[in-house]
C-alpha cells in the first residue's frame, strides 16, 4: 500500500509554495501539505475497501466514487498550477479554488462513509481528545518542511495497515479531518490573497510596502473586510497563509 502512497505523492510534487527565505521552511504551508494527505486518505481507502468491504457493497461504491473525485480535483488543480505558472499564482485563483473544494466534497463523502460504517457496526468512533487521535495529529503536527525523515505515510502506516478496522478507519476519520482543515486553510488564504476576504485592494495602485518583519517576503497593502476594523487599511503578509504577519497601515483610511 505504501507504493500507491509514494505514487500519489509524486504526483503533486512539483506544487510549489510561495517563496520565502531558503532554509526558513515559510514554504511548507497548507498547500502541498494538504493534498498530500488527501492522496494518503485515497490510497488508504482502496486498501480498506479491498479489505473490509465486499465488492457489490454499497458503501464501497460511495467511496470509490469520492476517492475519484478527490483524484480527479487533485489532478487537476495541479496541472493548473504547472501549466499557468507565476500567471495562476498572481492573477487568476479561481479555477484552483473550485477544484480545492471538489477535493473537500470528496472528502465530505468519505467521511460520512467511514462514520456510518463505524456507527452501523456499534464500533466506537474516536472523540477529538482521545489519546488515540491526539496520537495520530501529533504526527501531522511534527511535520516540519526542513526535517529530514520519512514520507508521511510511513508515519501512519501502523494504524491504516493495523487488522482491527476499528484503528484503520478511525485513523481516516482522523485524517480527513486534518485534510479539511489545510484545504480550507488554502481557499482562505487565496481569498484574502485576491480580495475577497482582506486582499489587496483592487483598482488602486499599490504602493511600495515594507518587507516582513518576521519572513522577509514584500507586504501588500489590504483592507479588513469584516470585524470591528471593517474598511481600514493594514500591511499583510504576501505570504499568507503561510505567514500571518500584519503592520497597522499609516496612510490615509477609506473614509
Amino acid at each position: 500500500m505504501l507504493d500507491v502512497y509514494a505514487h500519489n505523492r509524486l504526483v503533486f510534487r512539483h506544487r510549489t509554495a510561495p517563496p520565502g527565505p531558503v532554509g526558513s521552511g515559510a514554504g511548507m504551508n497548507a498547500n502541498r501539505r494538504a493534498f498530500e494527505v488527501a492522496a494518503i486518505i485515497c490510497a488508504a481507502t482502496d486498501d480498506f475497501c479491498r479489505r473490509f468491504l465486499k465488492p457489490r457493497s454499497p458503501t464501497r461504491g460511495r467511496m470509490v466514487r469520492a476517492v475519484r473525485l478527490c483524484r480527479q480535483g487533485m489532478a487537476e488543480a495541479a496541472e493548473m498550477s504547472r501549466a499557468s505558472g507565476e500567471e495562476s499564482a498572481e492573477g487568476r485563483p479561481e479555477p484552483e479554488v473550485q477544484q480545492v473544494k471538489a477535493v473537500r466534497s470528496g472528502l465530505g463523502v468519505l467521511l460520512i462513509a467511514y462514520e456510518e460504517y463505524l456507527r452501523e457496526r456499534g464500533i466506537v468512533q474516536w472523540g477529538k481528545d482521545d489519546p488515540k487521535t491526539l496520537e495520530v495529529r501529533a504526527v501531522g503536527k511534527s511535520r516540519r518542511p526542513e526535517t529530514a525523515g520519512p514520507p508521511e505515510a510511513e508515519l501512519y502506516r501502523r494504524w491504516l495497515e493495523h487488522d482491527d478496522v476499528a484503528v484503520v478507519a478511525n485513523c481516516a476519520i482522523c485524517l480527513i479531518h486534518q485534510a479539511n482543515y489545510l484545504l480550507t486553510r488554502q481557499v482562505q488564504g487565496y481569498r484574502y490573497r485576491f480580495g475577497s476576504d482582506g486582499g489587496p485592494d483592487e483598482g488602486t495602485e499599490q504602493p511600495t510596502g515594507p518587507d516582513c518583519p518576521v519572513c522577509g517576503r514584500p507586504m501588500l497593502l489590504r483592507t479588513a473586510r469584516r470585524g470591528i476594523l471593517s474598511g481600514s487599511r493594514f500591511w499583510g503578509c504576501s505570504g499568507f497563509p503561510a505567514c500571518r504577519k500584519t503592520i497597522p497601515y499609516r496612510g490615509p483610511q477609506p473614509g
